[in-house]
């Protein structure tokens, strides 16, 4: 039978707290159908954020977060005109611009006369630094929202990395420690982390250095080793199918002595 603490990651996304059933589809979109898939939905990359109080020491094209302060709205008068939003970072004008946008969202989210931090990619247009669609509009209090540096996930029509971002976090924080498979000889071999963390460890990068490909191919293939061949990877894939390589279902199988038909498959439709 199934272990009674691997029945929450193997419920389905529709039990998790601001997920209804317009979101559910999106997810199913790039099969994310179990709590647990929001797991094994790794990043394919993942991106740095600079936090800069004077605009003047930013890179023009990088990511950057600025502390601005919002002065006027210039909404757009026609399908195509971008919407500008006129700001100020340290004295220097910054806009913040939006294309098709939709004015009372934009209003709502830059207040005039407000404080905001803003993330996005810098750029310097008709002498003019400009962010268009910043991935990120924050008040001051929630500054710590922003990460210096994020993971980035495969998506679809409809979601956006934030959305993504919000919904792995909310799963790992429940996630349960669960025994180790690998043996303790190559987990000091390899200097491989518990599941666990390995888990928060490929969802949450916290060095710098990972920014770079190379650097963050050891723990890309960590996480490839762990959740592509564990023997918890297998169980869910077997509960999913419903049906063994034998031809028997599932429930006709226990975990840990095997098929009935004498397979000797400890978990069935396994990679």
């Amino acid at each position: 039978m199934r272990p009674s603490y691997l029945n929450n990651l193997l419920s389905p996304i529709n039990l998790v707290t601001g997920i209804g059933p317009k979101i559910e589809k999106l997810f199913n979109r790039i099969d994310i159908n179990l709590k647990v898939h929001f797991l094994w939905h790794l990043p394919y990359n993942i991106i740095k954020r600079q936090k800069h109080e004077n605009i003047h020491d930013a890179q023009i094209n990088t990511l950057v977060t600025l502390k601005i302060k919002v002065l006027k709205h210039v909404p757009s008068r026609f399908k195509k005109q971008p919407y500008r939003v006129h700001c100020i970072c340290n004295e220097t004008p910054i806009d913040i611009v939006f294309f098709y946008a939709r004015h009372p969202v934009v209003k709502k989210n830059l207040p005039e006369e407000e404080i905001r931090f803003v993330s996005g990619k810098l750029e310097y247009f008709r002498n003019t630094y400009q962010i268009t669609h910043p991935s990120h509009i924050i008040e001051t209090k929630g500054i710590n929202e922003i990460k210096n540096i994020e993971p980035i996930y495969s998506l679809t029509a409809g979601l956006s990395q934030k959305i993504i971002s919000k919904y792995i976090e909310q799963i790992i924080k429940n996630i349960p420690n669960l025994n180790e498979w690998i043996d303790e000889f190559y987990l000091k071999k390899y200097n491989f982390s518990n599941w666990k963390n390995s888990i928060v460890r490929i969802h949450n990068p916290d060095k710098i250095e990972w920014v770079d490909d190379n650097d963050y191919q050891p723990v890309k293939n960590e996480a490839h080793i762990r959740f592509g061949t564990s023997s918890y990877n297998r169980a869910v894939d077997s509960f999913q199918k419903e049906i063994c390589s034998c031809g028997h279902k599932v429930i006709d199988c226990d975990c840990k002595a095997g098929c009935k038909c004498g397979c000797n498959k400890r978990f069935l439709g396994a990679y």
